[in-house]
């Protein structure tokens, strides 16, 4: 992968490092909703990193992001993002953790 490329995706991962970890402290605040749509604003810059380092386009949205072929990419932490972007009923906790691994 270019420098360029590299530097992208690791602008893209920092970005989203600081929305994952401000969704975690809000979590551990019990604000879930802050926390919720703090882990939501994770999944877009998330998605751009690993849109660049598996040179696959770029995502326009967060709903974007989760779709094929950049589903491919979340692996594990499909399920519950999927889960967090469909119901806001469900807790954001699972999906601040897997986004954690990814």
């Amino acid at each position: 992968m270019p420098d360029a490329h590299r530097l992208k995706a690791a602008g893209y991962r920092q970005q989203a490092e600081r929305k994952l970890k401000m969704a975690r402290l809000l979590a551990g605040g019990e604000l879930e909703e802050e926390a919720r749509a703090a882990a939501l604003d994770t999944i877009l810059p998330l998605g751009c990193a690993l849109a660049i380092e598996n040179r696959l386009p770029e995502p326009a949205t967060a709903e974007d992001a989760l779709l094929a072929p950049l589903s491919f990419c979340w692996k594990g932490a499909l399920s519950a993002l999927r889960g967090l972007a469909a119901d806001p009923t469900l807790p954001c906790q699972p999906a601040i953790e897997a986004m954690s691994q990814v």
